[in-house]
């Protein structure tokens, strides 16, 4: 079983933890708010639900041929996940944990992104150079839009107003209006593109690429690659997979990087001030391959002080 993304979400009437998956966890509905970290097993068909307060397994839940990308609604009620072998998108109800539907997107389905008022779904179809706009009420795509060759990843601005959209063949990051699904502008990276974090004012982004072991620094107002941050390679990286998920603390003040040949998490104190300056870091060591996180603000607070 090979995870290769995840979320950790606020889940409105999400099921019980237990050791292991149970019927009795799977089946009894609740109307607290749980947190539950969802996780795609790309070598696998379906994903992992999993209380991360418990540190216990919830649910496995069947979805399709290699699950890649998944993300929840924005108020809670619903899990979605792209299977790339099936070409589909399926929804998760969170409180049973059933798939309600599996809605076929495209070839290759990837990453994925929500508008923000839930009503639509991005996928990119990395075997298609398009991405597939779902409509959730009638789950069906409402319209299919050429974007580049090779999209892989899917992200909201904070503002809500854009989709980003990388394009691993074209080696440029696209801006999609999240309303009129029109492609507003695109940004030339000069790289391949992995994983990207954009600040919570939406001015900045970080973007891991292949063959650097670091991130670029993207000024989305200015449209272009102003920085980066790099760090030497001590360990050849086998298809250029060196740093590949970078997160920021919910205050702004930390980046978090996983890097696969080092085998751990780099973290940087991030000037306020000035959004391309990076502060010392500290390394922490992790599992084999570490690939994408997602974390509270206690944690980065604990990582901090170990560093001190």
């Amino acid at each position: 079983m090979k995870f290769i993304a995840g979320v950790l979400a606020s889940i409105l009437g999400a099921t019980g933890s237990a050791s292991q998956p149970t019927p009795e966890a799977i089946g009894q509905p609740q109307t607290e708010r749980s947190v539950r970290a969802y996780v795609t097993n790309f070598g696998g068909d379906g994903i992992s639900v999993i209380d991360p307060s418990a540190h216990r397994l919830v649910a496995e839940v069947a979805t399709g041929d290699k699950p890649h990308g998944v993300a929840i609604a924005p108020d809670g009620t619903a899990v979605y996940v792209s299977n790339e072998g099936s070409g589909t998108l399926s929804v998760i109800d969170p409180r049973s944990n059933e798939v309600l539907s599996n809605i076929d997107v495209g070839d290759r389905p990837n990453q994925i992104a929500t508008s923000a008022d839930g009503r639509h779904v991005f996928v990119t179809l990395n075997g298609a150079d398009a991405v597939s706009v779902v409509d959730v009420e009638d789950r069906k795509v409402a319209r299919v839009v050429p974007i580049g060759r090779r999209p892989h990843i899917a992200q909201r601005s904070p503002d809500g107003n854009i989709i980003y959209i990388t394009c691993e063949g074209d080696m440029k990051l696209v801006a999609l209006d999240a309303e009129s699904w029109d492609v507003l502008h695109e940004i030339p990276l000069f790289g391949w593109p992995r994983v990207l974090a954009v600040t919570g004012d939406g001015a900045m982004a970080y973007q891991t690429m292949r063959w650097l072991n670091g991130v670029l620094i993207i000024d989305l107002r200015q449209r272009a690659v102003v920085d980066r941050i790099a760090f030497d390679a001590s360990v050849f990286a086998p298809e250029g997979k060196d740093a590949h998920g970078p997160a920021l603390t919910p205050d702004g003040r930390e980046l978090w990087l996983t890097r696969q040949t080092s085998n751990d998490v780099a973290v940087f104190g991030r000037a306020i001030e000035s959004s391309s300056s990076v502060f010392p870091w500290v390394a922490i060591p992790t599992g084999s391959s570490s690939h994408l996180m997602a974390g509270s603000r206690s944690s980065a607070t604990r990582a901090r002080t170990t560093s001190a």
